[in-house]
């Protein structure tokens, strides 16, 4: 594990509008100006190409970061608590099988959620930085790349899919995002009783009917109401930003026409 120890610097945790901050922001708005010229220009193969080699990427740094938290943070010992099952991470295992799916609607739906609901978490957690930046080097570096090509990956494949052509798209977006929210919840439970006494806090989605959340505003929804209040505001408030990226589409085919 020397590579592992090697790579652990401290540094000063980045701030909100520090210069890495910053940095991060214009890299990924660059990425983004080149993603969406790339995908005016691909045919399908070579999107699904690029597609799932982002997905490849992702896992790699990924595997390294597992392996980081599990040796480096926990002595060795693998801990459940930062499985990758949150929000940001459902685009990595999207990427790497919707490729392989026939031309339909399923593959289509899987696309659309990459290209809105996805993008828009990746993108708008950028703008957080305090819950995603640490004061250790390898992580800040791992964070940027994962979080901005989500986005810049879900902004591809909106505009090489042509989405925002009819709303009846928004239905398949809306259903895998639902699929995902229910794998969430079982995982949750299923955890808690099999996990939870060993000390593992799993929450999936960042967000549990067992553990306080610590999601920003839907962790007050649920302290004010209930868990099930917070988690179906939750899903409506994903599908809303997905809905704003698809308008995004939608006027992007408008101008193209």
């Amino acid at each position: 594990m020397k590579f592992l120890e090697w790579t652990h610097v401290i540094i000063e945790k980045p701030k909100a509008w520090s210069l890495v901050h910053i940095l991060v922001l214009i890299l990924v708005f660059m990425g983004v100006l080149i993603a969406i010229k790339a995908a005016k220009k691909v045919n399908d193969k070579q999107g699904d190409l690029i597609v799932f080699s982002v997905g490849v990427f992702l896992i790699i740094i990924e595997t390294y970061k597992q392996c980081f938290h599990t040796f480096i943070y926990n002595g060795g010992t693998y801990g459940w608590t930062y499985f990758p099952y949150q929000f940001c991470s459902v685009p990595m295992f999207l990427a790497l099988f919707t490729p392989f799916l026939k031309k339909g609607k399923i593959k289509r739906a899987c696309y659309f959620f990459m290209a809105t609901q996805g993008a828009a978490a990746g993108l708008g957690v950028l703008f957080f930085p305090d819950v995603i930046f640490s004061s250790n080097l390898s992580m800040v570096i791992h964070t940027s790349f994962w979080h901005g090509l989500q986005g810049i990956i879900g902004v591809f494949i909106g505009v090489w899919q042509k989405f925002g052509s009819s709303y009846k798209e928004l239905y398949g977006g809306a259903i895998v995002c639902a699929v995902i929210f229910i794998l969430a919840l079982i995982f949750n439970i299923v955890g808690y009783y099999t996990l939870g006494p060993k000390g593992y806090e799993i929450t999936a989605l960042q967000i549990s009917p067992y553990y306080e959340s610590t999601l920003y505003v839907f962790d007050d929804v649920i302290r004010y109401t209930n868990f099930t209040i917070g988690y179906i505001s939750y899903y409506l408030a994903i599908n809303l930003a997905g809905t704003v990226f698809w308008l995004g589409y939608k006027l992007s085919l408008r101008k193209q026409k």
